[in-house]
């Protein structure tokens, strides 16, 4: 009876740890959608001109039927305040090579927006990483509100991948818990010394929903991952990632 008991208690211990392995599980796509975000901060007394040209500019040779929006917003609070950003996607680098070869796009942005733009901080690609960001199905780009936060990954072996799968049991855990607020996560493509190893981004339909909303993701972890998982959860969390930058971006409209 003994060994009968043993026999089941091994057995449960192995089935319980094939479950947990298949929720920790990542199913990576062979490509991720990437955006473009170039920051830009206009001369003085030619923001008006500026967002105007901008708009034009993406009307005639952007948002087309079918592909990739741009959104253009203004850097309210927080690191980079008082830039603009200029985003494009979803897209694959296709469709870059393909915009370069659209007559009049380059002449357009050189002629008319060009001479308005005091300095350009920096651009680049950022890859949406979909499988441990929480999105609902319609994938709304357009919020008046993002709250974006940059961090760094500790110098640590594995770290990355560790961090990836945190991420990971937090999607899950909005998951089961049926949320109606999303958090996107982005890699950047190119990486210096002061581009953060990730960003996270909560849309926001305005300020005040940023400290409205409520949603208890620790519950959930517990009840995904088991109990006491959530507190495991925030001290590797801590462990691998400090928060960098921060800041929060109103679309212009």
């Amino acid at each position: 009876m003994k060994k009968l008991l043993s026999i089941i208690f091994l057995g449960t211990i192995v089935f319980g740890c094939k479950d947990m392995d298949s929720k920790d599980t990542i199913e990576w796509p062979d490509t991720l959608p990437k955006f473009e975000v170039s920051f830009m901060m206009p001369h003085d007394g030619k923001a008006n001109e500026f967002v105007e040209q901008v708009k034009l500019h993406d009307s005639k040779f952007h948002n087309k039927e079918g592909g990739p929006t741009t959104s253009l917003r203004f850097i309210t609070t927080g690191m980079n305040a008082g830039y603009y950003a200029w985003a494009e996607g979803p897209m694959q680098y296709a469709y870059i090579d393909e915009k370069g070869k659209i007559d009049g796009h380059q002449e357009n942005w050189d002629l008319n927006i060009s001479p308005l733009i005091k300095d350009v901080l920096s651009t680049n690609y950022y890859s949406l990483q979909t499988p441990i960001s929480y999105t609902n199905e319609t994938l709304n780009y357009d919020a008046n509100i993002l709250e974006v936060f940059g961090y760094k990954i500790a110098d640590k072996p594995n770290a990355r991948r560790e961090v990836r799968k945190l991420l990971h049991r937090w999607k899950n855990a909005f998951e089961a818990g049926s949320s109606t607020t999303e958090f996107r996560v982005f890699f950047p493509m190119l990486k210096d010394n002061f581009e953060s190893d990730f960003y996270i981004v909560w849309p926001h339909e305005s300020m005040e929903s940023i400290e409205t909303w409520e949603f208890d993701a620790n519950k959930y972890v517990d009840q995904v991952y088991g109990k006491g998982a959530s507190k495991s959860q925030w001290k590797k969390w801590n462990e691998l990632t400090e928060v960098v930058e921060g800041s929060y971006r109103s679309l212009v409209k």
